[in-house]
This record gives structure tokens, C-alpha cells and sequence, in this order.
């Protein structure tokens, strides 16, 4: 089965599709040479080049901003500020 997730309006960070496209539209600017041939060349270089594992990360920081804004109901800002603290594993 699939599972349909309805996210709000305006909050791409629980949506990890978008920071796919984001990777992809970084590999296209860095790879272009801005026509429009070359431009249509690399779009499929840009979406084959976003691996699995930044696939998965991108999943788990969603993730992350979900269950951040289900535990402690915040605004986006606070809720990014909260997900980007480094926390080290070292630490007590």
C-alpha cells in the first residue's frame, strides 16, 4: 500500500521531494552553460546525480521537522533553529 502524507502550505521543509530539486537545480547551475540546449542536456544529468543516501537524508530531515513541529507545536522559525541546533554525541 501507499501511505499519502498531506503536508501544509508553505513548509517545503516537510516535503523532502523539494530539497531534491534543490540538489538537482545546484548540479544544473554548477553544470550549464546557461542555453537552453545545453540547459535541456543536463536536466536528466541533474535528477540521476541526487544518490540514494542524500535521498535518504533529505527523507530524515523531514522527518525531523515533523516530529519537531508535532512535539513541541512551533512556528517554522523556531522549528528550524530547533532542527539545526548541533547536538554531539559526546556530550552529557
Amino acid at each position: 500500500g501507499i501511505l499519502l502524507l498531506y503536508t501544509p502550505k508553505f513548509h517545503p521543509e516537510l516535503n523532502p521531494i523539494e530539497r531534491k530539486w534543490g540538489a538537482a537545480k545546484r548540479f544544473a547551475r554548477d553544470n550549464c552553460s546557461y542555453s537552453l540546449t545545453a540547459l535541456r542536456a543536463v536536466i536528466p544529468q541533474a535528477l540521476d546525480s541526487v544518490r540514494l543516501y542524500l535521498s535518504r537524508r533529505f527523507h530524515e530531515k523531514s522527518l525531523r521537522y515533523m516530529a519537531i513541529y508535532e512535539a513541541v507545536r512551533c512556528s517554522a522559525p523556531l522549528a528550524d533553529l530547533i532542527c539545526r541546533t548541533y547536538r554531539s554525541h559526546r556530550r552529557v
